[in-house]
């Protein structure tokens, strides 16, 4: 193998391709020497494990699990070069050629490709996918793509050399995953004890929730504190009641740790409540001894896509 590890192969891969004449491959194996084993890295947080496979020549894959009542696997390719014609492609699960056997390629899932969007399948797929890695097996995952390699199908691969002890990492982090996402503590709606600047009790597990995940997501950039307060006999009560409100709420987090020039504070009394609020004021009275938190994050930080529910994608029918 030569050092870009870019293998042009003619054999057949029939379950891939689905035919019985022989097709040029260009594959993206991996060399057996030592530095094999390092081509499996992870990134560990409380809100998200990634276990990455350097694919030399072609560019990376990445399984992902992120926090939330509901953990999710996925997988994703990420080219060096955009996919640039629509096509599919095929998981498979074979031996490694370093290890003859007679067993024959099984076929995980496939997906269709479109162009200039990254390969991804759903929580099936990339399951089997990582048990067969730790069953000794390879992943391949061949495709057309007329623009990057005309004549020849393109099989970047997955080596199961040095995946179980990157794998182990992986599984440790799901362990400790936090059991809730954004979304779940994007808005956090507190209520107020009556003519009080005391937080009902049952709330303060929503704040403590709220603040454990900012602290392990570094996207995060700002959090906005709306205090509301109206039910007292005059306008004077009112503000000085939104303000103690407001400075015990934002306490809550500065003595938590978070730092105060990321918390942005605004009130809301009397005479301005129903400038904030689509309903008359004698409507907004239960309303306004509530507080909501509201957090912002970087958008460059974020990876959307795993925030959604998304489909199965990939699974076989």
């Amino acid at each position: 193998m030569n050092k870009k590890l870019l293998l042009i192969k003619s054999s057949i891969l029939l379950l891939a391709l689905g035919a019985s004449s022989s097709f040029a491959q260009l594959r993206y194996d991996v060399p057996l020497n030592e530095g094999s084993h390092k081509l499996w890295s992870n990134q560990s947080s409380r809100i998200s494990c990634v276990l990455s496979h350097a694919i030399i020549g072609y560019g990376r894959g990445d399984f992902y699990i992120t926090s939330g009542r509901k953990k999710k696997i996925s997988f994703e390719l990420y080219p060096n070069s955009a996919v640039r014609t629509d096509s599919v492609m095929r998981f498979l699960a074979a031996p490694p050629e370093w290890q003859p056997s007679g067993a024959n390629e099984e076929e995980l899932g496939k997906i269709k490709l479109f162009t200039g969007f990254n390969p991804f399948v759903g929580d099936t797929v990339a399951f089997k996918m990582l048990q067969n890695l730790r069953q000794g097996k390879e992943i391949l995952m061949p495709y057309v793509d007329d623009e990057r390699s005309n004549n020849s199908t393109i099989v970047p691969t997955l080596s199961p050399m040095g995946f179980r002890q990157a794998y182990e990492e992986f599984y440790n982090c799901e362990q400790k995953l936090l059991n809730m996402s954004y979304p779940d503590v994007q808005i956090t709606v507190i209520k107020f004890e009556p003519h009080q600047d005391t937080i009902y009790g049952s709330d303060m597990e929503q704040i403590k929730s709220q603040i454990t995940y900012i602290q392990s997501d570094e996207a995060i950039t700002s959090i906005k504190i709306a205090v509301f307060a109206f039910g007292e006999t005059n306008n004077f009560a009112n503000k000085d009641l939104a303000k103690r409100r407001a400075t015990n709420l934002k306490k809550i987090y500065t003595d938590a740790g978070i730092k105060p020039e990321m918390i942005k504070v605004e009130t809301y009394y009397k005479e301005n409540l129903s400038l904030t609020k689509n309903q008359s004021l004698e409507a907004s009275t239960i309303d306004a001894r509530k507080a909501v938190i509201t957090l912002d994050r970087d958008s460059n930080k974020i990876k959307y896509d795993l925030e959604i529910n998304m489909p199965d994608v990939g699974r076989l029918e």
